[in-house]
């Protein structure tokens, strides 16, 4: 028996099992994924790398409008491309070898939780003082939009699109709209809400949905998505049905606790639809487990879970 198991490797159980190491706990980290979760493969740093090109290319074009000039102004998305995978395979190996100087034992597949202090991945038994629960999120599917990319969809387009439809101003939503437009997409993004980033400071909203539309980025707020067929979107705006013709719709509405196939409720552990409840020291209905960063709701931000999984160690070490 090890003093820890945590279930999921991405920033907040990643950083709990390095913490759980500078606190001297023999560690068991497992993954059915990839190392680093959303947030290094599917999320924040993949869009950020796009971001920084974005950013280049905006900045190059404000050049010209000061007089500074090019020739041409060429820009190879194939390029954007592999500048992104290299960002993201630089920091995944070094997230590896950081975990293996710790000595934290890397173990692939999917977990089950078989007691309140035993986990099993591919038929093997593994056994814990304590157990931490990092399984992260996945994205929401909205009726009518089954054929709908999602965040990670995007990110792994081979072409820029002519025309892009997002469905959801939220932050997912907005830093899409932006990097697509700048990369030269005609982008249309729709909130059922009154306003871009409804949870955001209403300033904030107001300067933002400012920007998108000096990027010449059509935005439906108040609109109700209907439905998605492959060719062209429907959504319902200011009471009339509007067809917007595409074959590239992101789905970026939310998303949603991933802890399906741990058999929660096999062990007793309470959960809201998925999301597991814990308390203040995130421990879990089940004393020995506990649950960090998006898979028990609330703000599902990596900075957030990673914060979490050195938290929790306190709690673990008594």
């Amino acid at each position: 028996m090890v003093d820890l198991i945590i279930i999921g490797a991405g920033p907040g159980g990643a950083d709990c099992a390095l913490k759980a190491h500078e606190n001297g706990l023999e560690t068991i980290l497992i993954e059915k994924g990839n190392v680093g979760g959303v947030c290094l493969h599917e999320g924040c740093i993949p869009i950020k790398a796009y971001y920084t090109v974005a950013s280049s290319l905006n900045d190059a074009r404000k050049n010209q409008e000061l007089g500074i000039g090019y020739d041409t102004l060429h820009f190879d998305f194939q390029k954007a491309i592999h500048f992104k995978r290299s960002v993201v395979t630089q920091l995944y190996e070094g997230l590896l070898y950081s975990l293996e100087k710790a000595n934290v034992t890397l173990i692939r597949g999917q977990a089950h939780l078989q007691d309140a202090n035993t986990v099993i991945v591919d038929g093997r038994s593994y056994q814990a003082k304590q157990i931490v629960i990092a399984t992260g999120s996945t994205p929401v599917v909205i009726p009518g939009f089954s054929q709908a990319m999602d965040s990670t969809d995007c990110l792994n387009l081979k072409q820029v699109p002519d025309h892009m439809v997002i469905i959801g101003g939220g932050v997912i939503g907005v830093e899409m709209a932006s990097i697509f437009a700048s990369f030269g997409s005609k982008v249309s993004l729709v909130e059922a809400m009154d306003r871009l980033l409804p949870f955001a400071d209403k300033d904030i909203s107001r300067r933002c949905a400012h920007i998108l539309k000096s990027q010449n980025i059509d935005v439906y707020t108040k609109s109700n998505a209907i439905n998605f067929d492959g060719e062209e979107v429907k959504i319902e705006h200011k009471k009339t049905i509007k067809t917007l013709k595409t074959k590239y719709c992101l789905c970026a509405v939310g998303r949603k606790p991933n802890t399906e196939g741990l058999d929660l409720d096999k062990i007793g552990l309470k959960h809201l639809n998925g999301r597991i409840i814990v308390d203040d020291s995130f421990k879990s209905s089940v004393p020995s487990i506990y649950a960090i960063g998006d898979c028990i709701g609330g703000w599902m931000l990596a900075h957030s879970a990673t914060y979490q999984g050195y938290s929790v160690i306190s709690p673990i070490m008594g």
